[in-house]
């Protein structure tokens, strides 16, 4: 596993937990369900990621739903992280 690598480990309770390489890592299956190596994606110079996450109700409330929005420009790694539930 390299630098633009992650590994995307499932532990027993349910977790899952997302490691940037490099890295080596024993999957014991007392704690671990598997571990799996994905590749990451390459953001060049010229090219951005926009994040827009949005929080809304899922039933009518008084306060407004609330988003965020995050820019990434380019010139790294970027590898995957766990949904926000």
């Amino acid at each position: 596993m390299d630098q633009q690598q992650y590994l995307v480990i499932k532990h027993k309770d349910g977790r899952r937990e997302h490691v940037r390489g490099p890295k080596a890592l024993f999957e014991d299956p007392v704690l671990h369900d598997g571990i799996t190596v994905h590749n990451g994606l390459h953001v060049n110079n010229y090219e951005v990621i926009v994040v827009y996450r949005y929080f809304g109700p899922f039933i009518l409330q008084a306060s407004p739903p609330s988003s965020s929005l995050t820019i990434f420009f380019g010139g790294f790694v970027i590898g995957r992280r766990p949904r926000i539930r």
